[in-house]
C-alpha cells in the first residue's frame, strides 16, 4: 500500500503524482513516474476492455464460432457493469470536483480588490495557450522589492475575488499573486487536473519574469484544492530550488 501511495495518491484533483523526497535517484524517480501513469491509465481504460469482453461473451452464446468464451462465468457480466460504472464515475470526476459556477455569479462577476490596495489586473498565457486571469496584489512601491511574494491558489469553487487574501496582505506584508484557474472567473478553458498544473507553472513563470519583486522570496500558498497544485509545483525539479516555502490550508482533508 505504501508503494502504491508513492505512485499515485488520491487527492482533491484526481490521482496526484507525489514523488517521495527520499527518492533521490533520477532513474528511480522516472520509473515511479511511469508506473504511476500506468496505474492511472489502467484505472481509466479497464472498464472499456471489460465491456468489450462482456459484449463478446454475450455474443458467443448465439454465435458458436467464438468457442473460447463459452466457459466464461456469467458473473463477469455483472462485474464488468460495476467496473464500467466506476470507470464512468472516474471520467466524470471533474464534474464532481470543480465548481467554477458556485456561487452562480462566479463566472460573470469577479470582485476587485479594495481601493486602498494597489494591484495589477493581468492575464497570463499558459504553455497550451489558455489565458488566465490574475490579480497581482502589491505592497507600496518602497516595499515591493523586499516583501515576500505569495502565489495564492484558491479552492475548487468561486474565483479570485474572495477577500480571504486581505488578512494575509495586511498582517504578513506580502505581495500576492491571485491565480484564477482555467474555467474559473474570467479565465478561458475548462478545469482539469493537468490543466491546473499548467496554470500553476504559468503563474510561477510570470512571477519569475517580473523585475519589481525578489524572486528568491516566492512562497506557494494552496487553499483546499490549491494545495495539490502547490505541492505539484514544489516537486518539479525546475521550480524546487526557486521556491522559498510551501503552505497548504485545508488540503487532503
Amino acid at each position: 500500500m505504501k508503494f502504491l501511495n508513492s505512485l499515485a495518491s488520491r487527492s482533491h484533483s484526481g490521482y496526484t503524482q507525489l514523488i517521495k523526497p527520499s527518492v533521490r535517484n533520477s532513474k528511480v524517480q522516472a520509473i515511479i513516474s511511469i508506473l504511476g501513469k500506468l496505474f492511472c491509465c489502467i484505472a481509466e481504460y479497464s472498464p472499456h476492455a471489460l465491456l468489450l469482453v462482456t459484449v463478446l461473451y454475450k455474443t458467443s452464446k448465439d454465435h458458436p464460432f467464438i468457442p473460447i468464451l463459452d466457459d466464461v462465468p456469467r458473473y463477469i457480466f455483472v462485474t464488468s457493469i460495476i467496473i464500467l460504472f466506476l470507470g464512468v464515475l472516474y471520467k466524470c470526476q471533474d464534474l464532481l470536483l470543480y465548481h467554477p459556477s458556485m456561487p452562480p455569479s462566479s463566472r460573470i462577476y469577479v470582485p476587485l480588490p479594495p481601493p486602498n490596495i494597489p494591484y495589477d489586473d493581468v492575464f497570463i498565457t499558459t504553455s497550451d495557450k489558455v489565458k488566465l486571469h490574475a490579480y497581482f496584489i502589491k505592497q507600496q512601491e518602497n516595499e515591493i522589492q523586499d516583501a515576500p511574494t505569495l502565489v495564492y491558489f484558491h479552492g475548487n469553487a468561486g474565483n479570485i475575488g474572495s477577500p480571504s487574501y486581505i488578512p494575509l496582505y495586511m498582517t504578513c506584508h506580502v505581495n500576492i499573486l491571485l491565480v484564477e484557474y482555467r474555467g474559473y472567473g474570467k479565465s478561458e478553458g475548462s478545469p482539469s487536473e493537468g490543466g491546473l498544473y499548467l496554470d500553476g507553472e504559468a503563474a510561477l513563470l510570470y512571477l519569475f519574469d517580473r523585475q519589481d519583486i525578489n524572486i528568491r522570496k516566492v512562497v506557494l500558498f494552496g487553499h483546499s484544492l490549491g494545495g495539490a497544485v502547490a505541492i505539484h509545483l514544489a516537486t518539479r525539479s525546475e521550480f524546487a530550488d526557486r521556491i522559498a516555502a510551501v503552505i497548504v490550508e485545508n488540503t487532503f482533508t
